[in-house]
């Protein structure tokens, strides 16, 4: 209904760690969710038969580059991923005012990294609703 009758370009997949696993671990079989699994794949299976130019996004933070692989192959079939792993080591450059605190090789990793050697199956932020839930603040 979303991507058909309401027209939007795409679907952000919510906490998908746990849709897959119940602790939403990687590498956890005993805890598995294969229905999840199953369902991610049916719903981007439909998406790319018939709006294959919508996007298909997981928040998932986990770093598993199987969300992203093609259907085909096993993955889940999604387009993209946030990378979890670029919103820290930014904050952590820009924040402090002495450059000796700066870390840019961090910086560099920050930037360079890649699921399946793509850098366009990843979504990167400095500020998100997860970053500053719970007490934490924006900065």
């Amino acid at each position: 209904m979303w991507l058909e009758e309401c027209r939007v370009d795409g679907l952000r997949w919510d906490a998908t760690a746990y849709i897959r696993n119940v602790y939403g671990n990687n590498n956890d079989p005993a805890h598995d969710i294969p229905e999840g699994w199953k369902l991610m794949r049916w719903i981007n299976g439909e998406i790319k038969a018939r709006q294959p130019w919508k996007i298909s996004i997981a928040e998932d933070l986990r770093n598993n580059e199987w969300l992203t692989k093609e259907l085909g192959t096993g993955g889940a079939g999604c387009d993209a991923q946030w990378d979890g792993g670029f919103v820290h080591p930014i904050r952590d450059a820009i924040i402090p005012p002495d450059d000796s605190a700066r870390n840019l090789d961090s910086v560099r990793d920050a930037i360079y990294h890649r699921y399946n050697a793509d850098a366009f199956e990843r979504v990167i932020y400095t500020e998100s609703h997860d970053e500053v839930a719970n007490g934490k603040a924006r900065r």
